[in-house]
């Protein structure tokens, strides 16, 4: 390998040499981008433009408004400002012509005037609460003192005030000479707020979407209908959101997206899509020349790939190239070769392997043969009349023949049930019947499917620990299977002297951390139903001290 490692470092057209060729379209990349921050700068550039033209046309728009009313604000300061009328509402003449020559020739005509002249005004009135005004027309309203105090709204937030599409101010009058700090009146200005936005615009050259809100964000006036109306379809792009100076009312200007963007990508467009095109053939013929030579060898050595994915494994590739395609598929050669001798080396492990297999079973005892031969004796024991040997014999068959259960995982609760009944008769016979067993057992729950051989480490465990010991009481085994919290208990019972919470404590401990050194050989016991049925069932020991012992199983519901 390092041969022909050393044949392709001689002066070939190398990898990195056709990597110069891809600044070229690095360079061919930098234009590309170039156009396109170039377009999109002139498009950024445009829209700017636009916003502020749109946006310095909103704000006159706003002024025109706020002048209007500027202006009718400070009619009204010169009305409230009037010597003779504060003189008339802080004490009118006892008079009664004089009162009238006062409103007719100073007061009235100076309102109805003005109103003439704007048309936008929907009403004028003075509001007094004075005593002894006895005169009163369409512009001089005599109120009490209590709604006097309730109508003065000369104290509010804002100036104009927004109420049933009109706006409102109320400018109070004062007596400076007699009563400074205290209103003898206040001069209502009811404008028609819809006149007063439609005639701000009409000067305007911009067909702007008009939405005004008032302080609590409720839309109050539009100057389109429907929405549909004024974009056709078509998204709208806020210009600028203004609130209009003295009021609580903000204004909305909006603009269809179609109208905003209108000329925008076109004139953007137009200066760099000729020049773009250009680039783009000519580096486009040289990017297809050039991959084109360049990806030859690499097409070639993909579709030997493929072969190779396809399982033909006896391939030599020839790679005519002087560069480190032709490197690459010497290496891929070399691991052929490997592979290759690697199959045939795991081929021949496996056929040792099933050999060691073959060898092992033949050293194996049959456990067939075991519980055959137990049957032998069996029968040989029933001809010569020895009942005991045949009762023990017959009880040791049938506990290997259920334990072994044909080398299947899987079992019933009969079937465990049935290999304990056996081996508890058997230390029943060994043990010279010494201690008592009780089964109370739900036969509606045998037919459920339970890993073999998990009942029987229980059973021996509570007859070599819990009841050998016994000196002073005789032992009882109990076998409790029901149903509960919708799982079934298994529950092996000794009447033992049982164990400090402690001891108990640290065996149902070192059932879960998974150790073997138990004692009680039910480590391997939890294991097996855990990997059958998951980490929810198991296992669970209960003992307190004079009370006996409890290994509890915790299975699901599962028939076959």
């Amino acid at each position: 390998m390092f041969r022909n490692v050393k044949k392709h470092e001689k002066k070939s057209f190398s990898i990195r040499k056709k990597l110069i060729l891809s600044y070229v379209l690095l360079v061919f990349i930098s234009l590309v981008l170039y156009f396109f921050s170039y377009y999109w700068n002139s498009s950024r550039y445009l829209k700017n433009e636009k916003m502020l033209l749109y946006t310095n046309s909103a704000a006159s728009i706003c002024q025109n408004i706020e002048t209007q009313l500027h202006s009718y604000s400070v009619f009204a300061m010169v009305v409230s400002s009037n010597k003779r009328l504060q003189d008339y509402f802080n004490k009118p003449p006892e008079d009664i012509l004089e009162q009238l020559n006062i409103v007719s020739e100073s007061i009235v005509p100076l309102l109805e005037s003005f109103q003439i002249l704007n048309p936008t005004v929907l009403n004028l009135t003075l509001y007094t609460s004075t005593p002894g005004n006895k005169i009163q027309s369409d512009y001089i309203q005599f109120v009490s003192p209590e709604q006097f105090k309730i109508d003065n709204l000369y104290h509010a937030e804002y100036p104009w005030q927004f109420s049933n599409n009109t706006l409102v101010q109320h400018t109070s009058i004062f007596c400076i000479n007699a009563y400074p700090q205290k209103p003898v009146g206040y001069l209502e200005v009811i404008l028609d707020a819809p006149e007063i936005f439609r005639s701000s615009l009409s000067g305007s050259e911009t067909e702007f979407q008009i939405h005004i809100f008032a302080n609590d964000n409720q839309l109050i006036w539009s100057n389109y209908e429907s929405a549909d109306s004024f974009h056709h379809g078509n998204k709208a792009i806020q210009i600028a959101r203004i609130p209009l100076e003295n009021t609580s009312l903000t204004i909305d200007f909006s603009i269809p997206a179609d109208q905003f963007y209108a000329g925008i990508s076109d004139s953007a467009i137009s200066n760099t899509l000729p020049l773009l095109a250009v680039c783009f053939a000519t580096f486009g013929v040289l990017i297809f020349l050039y991959t084109r030579a360049f990806t030859k060898s690499i097409r070639t050595l993909t579709e030997i790939v493929k072969k190779i994915d396809q399982n033909n494994l006896n391939i030599n590739i020839d790679m005519k190239q002087n560069d480190e395609v032709s490197i690459l598929a010497d290496c891929l050669n070399g691991m052929l070769r490997k592979i290759n001798l690697l199959i045939s080396d795991i081929y021949r492990a496996k056929e040792a392997e099933k050999q060691a297999e073959l060898d092992a079973l033949r050293t194996q005892i049959n456990p067939h043969f075991l519980y055959n031969t137990m049957d032998v004796i069996n029968w040989m024991a029933i001809s010569e009349n020895t009942k005991s040997i045949c009762n023990i014999t017959g009880l040791i068959s049938q506990y290997y023949r259920t334990m072994l259960n044909h080398g299947e995982f899987y079992t019933t609760l009969a079937a465990e049930l049935s290999n304990i009944k056996s081996y508890i008769s058997i230390q029943l016979i060994m043990h010279a019947n010494s201690f008592d067993v009780q089964y109370d057992c739900d036969d509606s729950l045998l037919q459920n499917k339970v890993p073999n051989f998990i009942l029987q480490p229980a059973v021996e465990n509570a007859i070599k620990h819990g009841i050998d010991p016994l000196s002073e009481r005789r032992g009882l085994l109990r076998i409790v299977i029901h149903e509960s919290e919708g799982c079934i208990f298994v529950d092996i019972c000794d009447n033992s002297m049982g164990l400090t919470a402690e001891q108990l404590q640290s065996l149902n401990e070192t059932l879960v951390s998974d150790s073997r050194h138990t004692g009680y050989g039910l480590c391997n016991v939890q294991k097996r139903i855990q990997m059958a049925f998951g980490t929810g069932y198991g296992l669970t020991l209960f003992s307190k001290p004079g009370e006996g012992f409890v290994t509890r199983f915790r299975l699901p519901f599962s028939e076959g």
